[in-house]
């Protein structure tokens, strides 16, 4: 065996997550990796698209493995909306009116 005892066990580890993404824009809160295997992130609010996530899991030696996966978020098909900022519009018969800004928050 060379002088090696394989029954030592090897010193405990520090493990730690790290997440690398091509489309970045498509989060507010990038994906992280939890010690314990949870992921969390966010989506951009009115961003979709695909992105490749390289997943590298690496220990207190510098030592890593790496998995990639496949982010796809998908787009939501959010009614429109508007606002009319007056409740109500006075105008005298016969007379043309231009009413700046009558429709807000498009």
């Amino acid at each position: 065996t060379d002088g090696l005892d394989i029954n030592v066990p090897q010193a405990e580890q520090a493990l730690s997550f790290t997440v690398s993404l091509n489309a970045s824009f498509l989060f507010e809160v990038p994906p992280v990796v939890l010690a314990n295997g949870t992921l969390v992130f966010k989506t951009a609010q009115y961003q979709f698209g695909e992105t490749t996530a390289v997943v590298t899991l690496t220990d207190t030696d510098d030592l890593s493995f790496s998995l990639t996966t496949l982010f796809r978020v998908k787009p939501v098909n959010n009614a429109p909306s508007f606002t009319i900022p007056t409740p109500s519009l006075t105008i005298v018969d016969g007379d043309d009116s231009i009413t700046p800004a009558f429709i807000q928050n498009i």
